[in-house]
């Protein structure tokens, strides 16, 4: 399914133009300047402290998707989904300009006129890059999804992989 919600039958003949976010698409890491953005230093500095743990065993079992869970546990687990989705399109809407890279746009639009399908793949999380993957007219977007209870509340960890590294090939 398209980031449009329009299927993505019928247009396979295109060819595919797949581009990371973070560092990529973007001047910086989105997940890192949204929690900067949305918590005071504070709120930031705590919940980094209460994360010593995480990093730590981080250094013996070297999961980044595992460490991200945490990351996200602590700053988003018990919030709605929806909540998220509406501080991410605030965010987005906020920092579109400082975050997305100039030159990075250039080549994008360049695929756009080349009539190619435009994805974006990214370990961040689907829904903080999907505000930036609409303004940008992405036809796709891969990432890592968040794991939400029936509720609707998000727990914290990945419901999946970490789309990063070879898991974006997957």
């Amino acid at each position: 399914m398209g980031i449009d919600g329009h299927s993505l039958k019928g247009r396979e003949t295109r060819p595919i133009a797949a581009f990371d976010f973070d560092g990529t698409l973007t001047v910086r890491d989105s997940l890192n300047a949204f929690l900067t953005w949305r918590f005071d230093t504070r709120r930031l500095i705590l919940g980094l402290a209460r994360l010593a743990p995480a990093a730590a065993s981080y250094l013996v079992h070297r999961d980044r998707g595992r460490l991200k869970g945490a990351l996200l546990g602590e700053f988003l687990a018990g919030e709605t989904e929806a909540e998220f989705r509406a501080s991410a399109d605030r965010f987005a809407r906020e920092r579109f300009e400082k975050l997305i890279r100039p030159d990075a746009l250039a080549c994008w639009e360049d695929w756009r006129r080349k009539g190619a399908l435009r994805v974006i793949v990214t370990a961040s999380p689907e829904p903080l890059v999907e505000p930036f993957a609409r303004a940008l007219g992405a036809d796709l977007l891969l990432g890592s999804r968040l794991a939400v209870a029936p509720n609707g509340r998000v727990l914290g960890p990945l419901a999946g992989p970490n789309c990063r590294g070879p898991e974006k090939v997957v």
